[in-house]
């Protein structure tokens, strides 16, 4: 448990030392919905009936280009294998650099003559710590991740945006599978596994140091 503390802890300073010598622009609140995919290791034959996915975070933009994002998320999954229900809890928190294309190829010339499309398309990439446990087995996974996504966004108002975010994350050294089950038999022994989350966002804007959202 206080691995999982001072990881945060590390984190969160980090996330603000950035805000504070990144010039902000604006911060925004985002929130993701969706679904929790997964490649399973386990050669069973499973019928998923729970595979849910939430996370939020807090988004600063530095002008209109690149920014930091900092998240947490929540992914439940529940199988049923032979009559046995099983699964996994899994939570991460994540510091990811944010880019938006759209600004990212257009000069400033364009930016200065107002360009400002109502749909932007970001990309994001970082990593973090994430833990995972398990319905079957007693203990926690805790691990390092990779995550990487694409979210294209469309302001329908001043302060709203509404999209669509698939982010690809890579768990590492992990014991438990997604369904619960360990991945190994006798010698214990870790693996990476991959998850995927297909959701809806929205963002709204807490503060900025000007009008426009972006």
């Amino acid at each position: 448990m206080k691995k999982i503390y001072l990881i945060v802890a590390c984190v969160t300073q980090s996330f603000f030392c950035i805000s504070q010598t990144a010039n902000l622009k604006n911060l925004s609140l985002d929130v993701n919905y969706g679904m929790t995919g997964f490649v399973n290791s386990n050669q069973a034959q499973d019928n998923i009936i729970d595979a849910g996915h939430l996370d939020v975070g807090l988004r600063l933009m530095k002008g209109r280009v690149l920014g930091v994002k900092f998240g947490i998320g929540l992914d439940k999954t529940r199988i049923t294998n032979n009559g046995l229900q099983s699964g996994c809890d899994y939570k991460r928190f994540t510091l990811q650099t944010v880019c938006n294309l759209n600004y990212l190829c257009h000069s400033a010339d364009d930016i200065l003559a107002g360009y400002n499309p109502k749909l932007n398309l970001f990309i994001n990439f970082g990593g973090g710590y994430s833990s995972q446990t398990s319905t079957l087995f007693d203990g926690t996974d805790q691990m390092g991740h990779v995550i990487f996504g694409i979210s294209p966004k469309y302001k329908i108002s001043k302060d709203f945006s509404l999209g669509i975010e698939l982010n690809g994350v890579i768990n590492l050294s992990r014991h438990f599978d997604f369904d619960g089950r360990k991945i190994y038999n006798g010698t214990r022994i870790s693996e990476t596994g991959f998850i995927y989350n297909p959701t809806i966002t929205l963002n709204y804007v807490l503060w900025r140091e000007y009008k426009k959202v972006f």
